[in-house]
């Protein structure tokens, strides 16, 4: 068992919920920097969907959260720099140094096997986040980019 199956929990409605280990929003090498509004988002946005669809059959999936420099890099030595014509920023709000204020998830309906489509869950997480942004593979990105000077 790793050091970080804590749950987290949340405040959704008046109750403590918790939907969601640190572990899952650990880096590859088991580093957790998470600002506290990231999980509330996710609560929330998992709340709203489940309340469009049925109780407790959307479930949300982080796919990444805080990033190291070297794991910029590494991404960036895929994908390419933004400024280069590629897909990662050098000023990503996944930067560990931004204070865990960013995350990528999806929306997974459990009843039909399959992800919830991202231009509804965006729409949804807008209304908690700073800022969201689907893509076409699938996944959402949503940050605090507020609570910083990037």
């Amino acid at each position: 068992m790793s050091h970080n199956e804590i749950p987290l929990y949340t405040e959704v409605d008046g109750k403590l919920v918790s939907h969601f280990l640190l572990s899952e929003f650990a880096n590859p090498i088991g580093w957790v920097i998470l600002h506290p509004k990231v999980p509330w988002a996710l609560e929330m946005t998992r709340a709203a969907l489940n309340a469009r669809h049925h109780p407790d059959r959307i479930i949300i999936r982080v796919t990444d959260c805080t990033r190291t420099q070297n794991q910029l890099e590494r991404l960036a030595d895929k994908l390419g720099w933004i400024d280069e014509g590629g897909k990662v920023s050098r000023t990503s709000y996944h930067s560990d140094f931004l204070g865990g204020i960013a995350v990528d998830f999806v929306a997974y309906n459990t009843t039909q096997r399959c992800n919830v489509s991202p231009v509804e869950v965006a729409r949804i997480a807008a209304l908690y986040f700073d800022w969201v942004k689907w893509y076409s593979d699938g996944h959402v990105h949503g940050d605090f980019r507020s609570l910083v000077n990037v």
